[in-house]
């Protein structure tokens, strides 16, 4: 059987795809190494609820669970491991494995978010790129929230764009669980809701509404100081000694937020070195993958040639700007902090926007150059390579110390309670041990 250039391309684009889904699993609890104290206390607050119905401090089934530095595992993180751990083991690699399926459907749900606007060309190159996205990839084998808020932002704008008298409704629950999820997605929650192409008021209004009633118990937990340290330290506007930026004022903070949005979109973050923390990035390329950055940089410049520009069909319009929109509210939140700038785990929810913006630059490319195409998958296969080579075989070792494989106390705690036998009880009162 001959097949056609174009039913080729497909072929090979889908089993490239899904080979790269599958290596998403490999190995996931040797690179990254060890297991950090962030995802060991993730993993012994859901487990103390899994086996007690308290969390590791002894709060009945609680909405937030502290974590550690003042921040909370949040409920879709805490019992969405629960359920996950109890079909899969709890294993490091079960844990981890939760949040690799987790960005297997959040590169699905944007597949097909991108198919019903610009058709099937299109989600072919998002789902390439997503697929090769060190951002998505490097997020999607540690076991802690964030992913999450990407995954219920995905689903919320394919719900709520999906034009059906339920759509304001599930749609605003769908963004509120983003919300949930991680505390920078809430700014970009409310930002798509409103500025949503292609949706009337009335259908706003209503999501709004569904939004904030779901919103209503993270409001009234809000009004503790323990649950806003967080974020009152690590914002521009924080007086903590060690932010640049503070007494300034207003003026002072905008022209922080800007210099931050610039250092998230620089050459050197996104394509050269990406986040200097080595638990966010492998420091071997940027956030991006070199056929996404070319798409975006060439891309870009041919959309605007006359006879790309005329070929652009309405709807296609519309999804650079919905990618466009989710860029720039992914990565603003991050641009109002002044710690770690800049900062590609507070920036997470960026990825699949700016992967948007890529795969409809490389779709209207390779349809005026045909043979662009086969360029930018041989490039991506290429990327691929040279990526995973140094993540699987040369990242472990270059990143131990950040994962802190030597042992913590709550590593310490998971261990017992995993390979030990002990119960949360047993743990909780062993000394070395964070008492809340």
């Amino acid at each position: 059987m001959r097949y056609t250039p174009g039913v080729l391309f497909l072929i090979l684009s889908l089993l490239f795809v899904g080979f790269i889904q599958i290596l998403r699993f490999h190995a996931i609890d040797q690179s990254p190494p060890g297991f950090y104290m962030d995802e060991a206390t993730g993993a012994a607050q859901s487990l103390c609820i899994k086996h007690s119905g308290e969390d590791f401090f002894g709060t009945p089934y609680p909405l937030f669970s502290p974590s550690l530095s003042g921040g909370f595992f949040t409920p879709l993180y805490i019992y969405g491991q629960m359920v996950w751990t109890t079909i899969f083991g709890e294993s490091i690699a079960a844990f981890r494995s939760f949040l690799a399926f987790i960005t297997v459907l959040t590169i699905l749900v944007f597949g097909a978010f991108v198919r019903r606007w610009a058709g099937s060309g299109t989600a072919i190159w998002f789902l390439i790129l997503a697929s090769i996205s060190p951002w998505a990839w490097q997020f999607s084998r540690i076991a802690w929230d964030p992913p999450l808020a990407v995954f219920f932002l995905g689903i919320g704008i394919w719900v709520f764009t999906s034009e059906r008298k339920w759509s304001p409704w599930l749609g605003g629950f769908l963004f509120a669980c983003a919300a949930y999820s991680y505390p920078p997605t809430r700014l970009q929650a409310g930002m798509l809701i409103v500025l949503m192409p292609g949706v009337l008021w009335r259908d706003k209004l209503k999501t709004l509404f569904a939004f904030g009633v779901t919103m209503i118990p993270l409001f009234i937990r809000s009004m503790d100081d323990d649950f806003r340290s967080r974020g009152n330290l690590v914002g521009i506007w924080s007086n903590y000694e060690g932010n640049p930026y503070a007494y300034q004022g207003i003026f002072g903070m905008a022209i922080g937020v800007v210099k931050n949005f610039w250092l998230h979109i620089a050459p050197d973050f996104t394509v050269v070195h990406g986040d200097s923390n080595l638990r966010h990035s492998t420091y071997r390329v940027g956030v991006m993958s070199y056929p996404q950055a070319f798409a975006l940089v060439v891309g870009g410049i041919a959309i605007l040639s006359s006879k790309i520009r005329k070929a652009m069909t309405p709807s296609e319009w519309s999804l650079l700007w919905i990618g466009a929109l989710g860029a720039f509210s992914g990565v603003l939140p991050a641009a109002m902090t002044w710690e770690g700038v800049p900062h590609a785990l507070r920036s997470i929810a960026a990825w699949p926007f700016f992967c948007i913006l890529a795969a409809v630059a490389l779709s209207k490319i390779s349809q005026r150059w045909p043979v662009m195409k086969w360029v930018a998958l041989a490039g991506s296969i290429a990327f691929a390579y040279f990526y995973l080579d140094d993540f699987f075989n040369a990242y472990p070792d270059r990143s131990r110390h950040w994962f802190q494989v030597d042992n913590n106390a709550f590593g310490l705690s998971y261990q017992r309670m995993t390979e030990q036998g002990m119960s949360c009880s047993q743990v909780r009162g062993l000394p070395g041990l964070p008492q809340h």
